[in-house]
């Protein structure tokens, strides 16, 4: 028999080879094998559009509710542009400063923290509002962008939390 070659498709046909297993031979001057010539094809066709759907059309029956009318341009809510902004109190604006002194216990003081932050932004106006952190050897003023407004009712439930002597309201220049 014949050495095996080194490529399947010129490889002769063995003796061996199953009897319904397709076998190739190669002509004795092979020359690569070339792709087949392309075929004409036409010019591209642009596709049409075709409507989205979101499911089967449905036909109006006994079941179905009829659509409610198309609201008149009179009865139309008015443009933003058109509503009146809320007034901010007319008072100055001012500065809340809450001095927050740490326990030792960091749960804690964050829990602190939280609570005076949420009782700040919980009252809307125009008036803005920083921590003063003092620790050992460090302060900290940290300035919110938020406001607020500042008023009987806050520096009462913040005095609650730090103290009296840890509130300062000051003119904002």
């Amino acid at each position: 028999p014949p050495p095996p070659s080194p490529h399947p498709s010129t490889a002769a046909a063995s003796p061996t080879a199953a009897p319904d297993a397709p076998t190739k031979t190669a002509p004795p001057s092979a020359a690569p094998e070339t792709p087949p010539p392309a075929k004409a094809t036409s010019p591209p066709v642009e596709p049409t559009p075709e409507p989205i759907s979101a499911g089967p059309e449905k036909t109006p029956t006994a079941e179905t509710t009829p659509a409610a009318p198309a609201a008149s341009p009179t009865t139309a809510p008015p443009a933003l542009e058109d509503t009146p902004a809320i007034p901010l109190p007319s008072t100055p604006r001012r500065r809340l400063v809450v001095t927050i002194t740490p326990t030792g216990d960091t749960v804690r003081d964050k829990l602190r923290i939280r609570r005076v932050y949420d009782n700040i932004i919980a009252y809307p106006g125009n008036d803005r509002f920083a921590f003063y952190i003092l620790e050992a050897d460090r302060a900290y003023l940290i300035e919110f962008e938020e406001t607020t407004g500042v008023g009987d009712e806050l520096l009462a439930r913040l005095k609650a939390i730090v103290g009296a002597e840890n509130l300062r309201v000051e003119p904002l220049l």
